[in-house]
């Protein structure tokens, strides 16, 4: 089953029996990036615009867009404080 997704974007996949996750790259050749023995459910990061699941029964959700390494997936520290430190006023 092929299935639309964005490159970069993380997506849960669960299955119900052993299944394979492949992306599809510009040629339509295809590398495999999830390898799954047995149902149930799996993570995985779309690097194309498509993927091919082996399993026509499988549900295949997107679940967020992966921040980069070294930064939070909310755009990293805000604010002038340099030690990062929670505001206690806002705790109170």
């Amino acid at each position: 089953m092929k299935v639309n997704t964005i490159p970069g974007a993380s997506y849960a996949l669960t299955c119900t029996a052993a299944c394979t996750v492949q992306a599809v790259l510009g040629d339509a050749s295809t590398v495999t990036l999830l390898e799954a023995g047995n149902p149930g459910q799996y993570i995985f990061v779309a690097p194309t615009d498509a993927v091919e699941v082996s399993d026509e029964y499988a549900l295949v959700t997107q679940t967020f867009k992966a921040a980069a390494p070294g930064l939070s997936a909310q755009g990293g520290r805000h604010g002038a404080n340099p030690d990062a430190s929670l505001n206690r006023e806002i705790l109170q």
